[in-house]
């Protein structure tokens, strides 16, 4: 992705929960076709700064398996338009209900946990033999999530931090969360003496664990622009402490070239009645 179209896709959904209105209003459909046009009509009403040139970019990191293509529209004087396949508009939560926060279990999917006031959904990632948990808090009319303790900022990731009681909001919010990636580590060998080391792979790929450096300010999820599986913490973090080790080895280095490696044994004789230390080469 060039850098001037990285900027604006990342000015766009730091000024609107784009993803969250995805979520709600768009599915995965691979029959199913909605016109460029259509589309950008509805989000323009609502947030000026989308741009056509954009908007494929961002229904992709919505909906990885949508495809653009051109379709013959009738209503276009029989001319060709573009349109995004695998996609349809979502009537899934046309019809909600409403509930109390005591009966939240009652609306949970089977995977997630209510426990503490929190909702917590089991991710696809391992780590130390443990599999990570996202958990969601809801807190009045907001809710935040939280990746091994971490606050993780949802705004800047386009999703919308309302929250309300009723099933459309929250399943809503537990896909979004269901979506988000999390950052994997940066791969070391077994051997490297770095620290902060774990161990990490993927739920059902044994092939998946290795050893990996996780910065002490690990971001915990990736951006959607994101082509790695690491955040930019654990990148930067690893260079630094794989810097600061061929340091270390260099200085060690001059150490032993400074000093005499077969260093001569003294041997000590005590003279008790002297009470002497006399020292023999």
């Amino acid at each position: 992705m060039a850098a001037a179209e990285k900027e604006e896709l990342e000015e766009t959904t730091s000024k609107f929960p784009y993803f969250s209105w995805f979520m709600k209003n768009i599915k995965e459909d691979p029959a199913g076709i909605i016109k460029s046009r259509e589309l950008f009509e509805k989000l323009s009403a609502l947030c000026n700064k989308i741009h056509p040139s954009g908007l494929g970019k961002l229904v992709k990191k919505v909906c990885p398996n949508m495809t653009c293509k051109s379709v013959y529209d009738r209503g276009a004087a029989g001319q060709s338009v573009n349109a995004y396949k695998g996609i349809t508009w979502s009537t899934e939560y046309a019809e909600f209900e409403t509930f109390e926060l005591k009966n939240i279990r009652n609306h949970l999917p089977p995977s997630a946990v209510y426990l503490s006031d929190t909702i917590s959904v089991p991710s696809n990632v391992v780590c130390n033999g443990n599999i990570v948990m996202k958990q969601i808090v809801p807190c009045n009319d907001k809710w935040k999530l939280l990746i091994r303790g971490v606050n993780i900022d949802i705004e800047s990731l386009g999703i919308d931090p309302s929250f309300s009681l009723d099933t459309r909001c929250l399943n809503t919010v537990i896909k979004t969360v269901q979506k988000i990636r999390l950052c994997m580590g940066a791969s070391v060998a077994k051997n490297e003496k770095l620290p902060y080391k774990e161990f990490i792979g993927l739920t059902g790929d044994e092939n998946s664990g290795r050893c990996a450096f996780r910065a002490v300010t690990c971001n915990q999820v990736l951006t959607w622009q994101s082509v790695d599986d690491r955040c930019k913490k654990c990148i930067d973090g690893y260079c630094y402490q794989k810097r600061k080790l061929m340091q270390e080895e260099k200085l060690s280095e001059k150490r032993e070239v400074a000093e005499p490696e077969d260093i001569e044994q003294e041997s000590v004789e005590l003279d008790e009645e002297a009470n002497t230390v006399k020292f023999f080469g």
